[in-house]
């Protein structure tokens, strides 16, 4: 169901107001019938689906090169109503027994693995899903600042500059096949850092050391978290935690993705209510960024899991349904 703003502004101040962070959402009136689309990473869309009574466009799928392109699991989200597909594909794979593991982003410049990627341009090509309106996002090697017990990146892989050879090399596979929508196609690709690397630019793999250039990606990709510090969250906004992504995408004339976005939550009732402001807070700081053009969020992807999820409180999930009311986001 569709809210007005005023009914909107009404009910996310109720929510909010016992939250210590953030200020209520306000979006402006020229931006009432915008769109964001909305998405997810989860592990039960249907459960989340069912609370906020809508349809999430976006899902989030993350994976190593074990896994084809697209997976039959994309496919189904697909039939099911989920048309904006979001793919992240890293250097990994599966060994023996299961484990993990790492691949060079230098063998992959090289062409060390230009079958995996060619065969997923022509699948993509072939599956009559994905158009040039709806096309298959793709993002290659996000958070390349991130090596841990899940994740292959940063020195695990290569340098930055061996991984600005993987994308360039990877896009241009695409390109080639005219699988990208700038040479035909149905691939958009999208460039994914971490917040912190936009926040931290001479960082060794700062954003700007692993931008592989305008030229080889569609949109801006950011992966944010705001962690619980002691009595409060890291981040008191949303500016301080995405602006400099923001800034950065205004400076490479490219819209945004809000890849991975999460709040954590904690057992206080102070802190289920700064999480519902943190989130309110968010919405009204994309709406500031107008809805299209260079800055602006085309997509807003929220992770669904553990203290990160959106109904980790009674207050969090509201927050979540003011939001959903409101056509600015869909």
């Amino acid at each position: 169901m569709t809210i007005s703003r005023r009914a909107f502004l009404s009910r996310a101040a109720t929510v909010a107001a016992a939250a210590a962070a953030g200020p209520l959402l306000r979006v402006p009136p020229a931006l009432a019938t915008a769109t964001c689309v909305l998405g997810v990473w989860s592990l039960n869309v249907s459960r989340l689906q069912s609370q906020l009574g809508i349809t999430l466009r976006g899902i989030r799928h993350n994976q190593g090169m074990q896994t084809p392109i697209p997976a039959e699991r994309e496919l189904e989200w697909f039939n099911q109503g989920h048309w904006m597909i979001y793919r992240a594909v890293n250097a990994e794979t599966l060994g023996t027994r299961g484990r993990k593991v790492c691949l060079s982003w230098r063998g992959i410049a090289n062409g060390a693995h230009d079958t995996y990627f060619q065969s997923a341009a022509h699948s993509l090509l072939r599956d009559k899903r994905f158009t040039r309106t709806h096309p298959y996002y793709l993002s290659f090697g996000h958070e390349q600042i991130v090596n841990n017990s899940s994740q292959c990146g940063n020195k695990a892989c290569g340098t930055p500059a061996d991984y600005v050879a993987a994308y360039r090399h990877v896009r241009r596979l695409f390109d080639n096949a005219g699988a990208t929508v700038s040479h035909g196609g149905n691939v958009r690709f999208v460039w994914a850092p971490t917040a912190s690397q936009f926040r931290v630019p001479h960082h060794p793999y700062g954003a700007p050391t692993v931008d592989p250039g305008p030229e080889y990606y569609d949109f801006i990709g950011v992966d944010a978290y705001n962690e619980r510090q002691g009595s409060g969250l890291q981040f008191t906004t949303a500016g301080a935690m995405l602006g400099a992504a923001h800034n950065y995408a205004k400076m490479r004339k490219k819209q945004m993705i809000i890849a991975e976005y999460g709040i954590a939550d904690g057992p206080s009732k102070t802190a289920n209510h700064q999480k519902a402001a943190f989130l309110l807070n968010t919405a009204s700081q994309i709406a500031s960024w107008g809805s299209s053009g260079p800055g602006s969020v085309y997509s807003w992807m929220l992770t669904d899991l553990g203290t990160y999820r959106i109904d980790s409180s009674p207050a969090s999930l509201a927050a979540m349904k003011q939001i959903v009311g409101l056509r600015l986001f869909g």
